[in-house]
């Protein structure tokens, strides 16, 4: 089912989470294709909340170049890990601020402090710091007073690969209660996470092309490619969803191979418009009751041809890889019986807890 959006930015997770709904087993597939307005409709809402949320748009990217170089073997899988390796604790005593270096952190007791107080907060931005324990184990004979101030050196590169495993857990418990509103909403925003982990410029720094004068590349890929061909040229039926026994390795498999790919996006694109005059590169068009500029479809096809397919690929593997996700949930939660829950569709404008995402 394909549909024309004029929303641009929206049109590619709509479509993604709408045809993986078709890559599910008999078991799923009814419960979803009943709720098939809302999958559609709320895929879009985690970019709707990075306006409203300062902790949403870590969610949506990893700058992988800040880790040094591939595979990026350095970076823990775990995200408490990888927090705990990549954050710095102070304390500010009056005027005086003492820093405490990271083999002075990699005691146990810290680390324990660490993993039960702070680390499971972070994600969203909250976090309490323990100080009497704090204290009695850093301090030393130092006086017992003062502020502990953490500095977090990793949301802010991005937590994507991070986030996708936290999601699927959440939506894995949502099945095991039968949660039926929870697992709706979990599934629409995992699949969102899934397509941008598939969109090579959600994997570095340079994101809009704004690091080699390459602006608007960002939009051009991941929107308005799809919006241009994927309903009159793609064949996006990507076969059965498929179970994961470790989303984990799977989802930083999807990030580090998309990274891959960033290369050669920035290269085709700048080989292309280097053979496009400049006034055959951008047009205005007329879209509802205005004029927008977008790429001109002969430059954006140039540009898809150059790539060899690479966003029609990128897009199917997406598609399998939500329904993968939507069915390894299901699976690891015990495979429950949804048909118990396909009572009458939930009203499509159902209004959702942005902060327990």
């Amino acid at each position: 089912m394909f549909i024309s959006l004029i929303f641009w930015g929206f049109y590619a997770h709509r479509l993604l989470n709408n045809l993986a709904i078709y890559s599910l087993p008999a078991s799923m597939i009814s419960f979803y294709q009943m709720e098939e307005t809302y999958i559609m409709e709320h895929a879009v809402d985690p970019d709707k909340r990075r306006y409203a949320s300062p902790f949403e748009a870590a969610r949506h990217y990893i700058d992988f170049e800040k880790y040094g170089i591939a595979p990026y073997d350095s970076l823990p899988q775990k995200y408490t890990d990888a927090i705990f390796k990549y954050h710095t604790l102070y304390l500010v005593q009056n005027t005086d601020t003492v820093y405490y270096k990271k083999e002075g952190l990699e005691m146990p007791g810290y680390y324990q402090i660490f993993k039960k107080y702070m680390a499971p907060k972070l994600p969203d931005g909250e976090w309490e710091m323990p100080s009497d324990s704090l204290f009695q184990l850093l301090t030393g004979d130092q006086e017992k007073m003062g502020e502990f101030v953490f500095e977090d050196q990793l949301n802010g590169h991005g937590i994507l690969p991070w986030h996708l495993m936290r999601m699927q857990k959440r939506l894995t418990e949502a099945f095991i209660t039968m949660d039926k509103p929870r697992i709706l909403q979990l599934s629409a925003e995992i699949g969102h996470y899934i397509g941008d982990a598939h969109v090579p410029l959600h994997t570095t720094q340079n994101y809009n092309g704004q690091l080699t004068d390459q602006i608007g590349i960002h939009a051009l890929w991941e929107s308005h490619i799809p919006e241009y061909f994927a309903e009159s040229t793609y064949q996006l039926w990507t076969g059965k969803a498929l179970y994961w026994p470790d989303p984990a390795t799977i989802f930083w498999e999807i990030c580090k191979e998309s990274q891959q790919l960033v290369a050669d996006v920035l290269l085709l694109e700048k080989q292309v418009r280097d053979t496009f005059p400049t006034d055959k590169q951008w047009c205005y068009v007329i879209q509802g009751k205005g004029t927008i500029k977008k790429p001109c479809i002969d430059f954006s096809k140039a540009y898809q041809h150059a790539m060899d397919g690479m966003v029609e690929k990128q897009m199917k593997k997406t598609i399998q890889a939500i329904g993968s996700s939507w069915y390894t949930a299901w699976v690891d939660a015990g495979q429950p019986n949804l048909n118990k829950l396909n009572v009458k569709p939930i009203k499509k404008g159902l209004k959702t807890k942005q902060n327990k995402v």
